[in-house]
């Protein structure tokens, strides 16, 4: 199946190391600006493992998209016609997340309701969330005349590691800390301390390896 993660822009090749070196059965694909694509037969829970990316998506289909306000129609009528059922029986709501780069007539938010609006089409009993957590979030890339639409498959806690850490105002994103250890070349025998660690954001992400001691201190 095909999926992409995101990760921070200017990253992409780090995430790819990291693909290689946990996952063999994952084929790397494409890398865009804060995306990796990638084919496997791995579940969720292996894909997962990897540590630096923020979320991860099932690619569902391609859409050919115009420039024009009145291309919104058309693109409406084509989300309409995806099967959508094995995805929106895990809940009553949903909701579409959308960019787009390219010179486009319409904003993100106008192409994220065309799409909803198709979902409601062809799914009545479904809700649009608006004021609440979606059971069900799709995400909607544009890009020039090329639509990605795709399932979320990961939560907001995925990249803030669960309910493992809690972390204050500021703090490093805990991805990008992973980031900085991966860099490291962690092994087992390194002696790593982060004198000023704040809240342990990086502490806690080299926690993840081999090591021979680990300290840190406030300010």
């Amino acid at each position: 199946m095909n999926y992409f993660a995101t990760i921070l822009p200017g990253l992409e090749d780090l995430l790819i190391e990291e693909i290689k070196d946990r996952c063999f059965e994952i084929v790397v694909t494409q890398k865009n600006r804060g995306k990796v694509f990638f084919t496997t037969t791995l579940d969720i829970e292996h894909l997962e493992r990897l540590r630096l990316a923020n979320n991860l998506y099932l690619v569902i289909s391609e859409l050919e998209v115009g420039s024009h306000r009145l291309h919104l129609h058309p693109l409406r009528d084509q989300v309409s016609r995806i099967n959508l059922k094995p995805f929106l029986n895990k809940g009553t709501y949903y909701y579409v997340n959308a960019s787009r780069k390219g010179s486009h007539t319409y904003s993100r938010f106008e192409a994220a309701n065309a799409a909803m609006e198709g979902i409601k089409k062809r799914y009545p009993d479904k809700k649009i969330s608006m004021n609440r957590q979606p059971d069900v979030e799709f995400r909607l890339d544009i890009e020039d005349s090329r639509g990605l639409f795709s399932l979320k498959l990961t939560h907001a806690s995925y990249r803030f590691r669960r309910k493992d850490r809690c972390f204050s105002a500021a703090s490093l994103l805990p991805t990008v800390a992973h980031a900085m250890v991966w860099l490291s070349t962690p092994v087992e025998e390194d002696v790593f301390i982060d004198p000023c660690c704040g809240s342990g954001t990086i502490l806690w992400e080299r926690l993840s390896y081999p090591f021979t001691y680990i300290g840190g201190g406030g300010y």
